[in-house]
């Protein structure tokens, strides 16, 4: 999943849309899901027990607007919505834009790193 996400590009594969306050949606620019609009819930990684240095990414997503009918559970697009996830990810960790943990109510979180 990790080499495609590598050639997505926001801008050109994807557009983050304002959904709400500081909640984002994604757009899919290209290809066979153009024009679909997601919105990704909880993200997590477990470890891979037989390779440390490889995880499993797994996402919550709803379809917010899904103009070619489409199923979330056919595996192509569960694949597809991973690689832009990694792709909005790989980008969040190179400029330091992320939070990590839960929100709490009325706390905005942290927008550092944190080791």
């Amino acid at each position: 999943m990790a080499n495609e996400a590598s050639m997505l590009e926001e801008g050109t594969d994807y557009r983050l849309l304002p959904y709400s306050e500081n909640v984002w949606s994604v757009l899919f620019l290209e290809g066979r899901y153009k024009d679909t609009i997601v919105l990704y819930g909880d993200v997590s990684i477990t470890e891979n027990p037989d390779n440390p240095d490889a995880g499993e990414l797994h996402f919550d997503i709803e379809l917010i607007e899904n103009p070619m009918d489409l199923d979330i559970e056919h595996e192509g697009f569960k694949q597809y919505a991973g690689d832009v996830l990694v792709s909005i990810l790989s980008n969040a960790f190179e400029t330091g834009e992320y939070e990590i943990g839960e929100r709490e109510s009325g706390n905005e979180g942290s927008t550092e790193p944190t080791d």
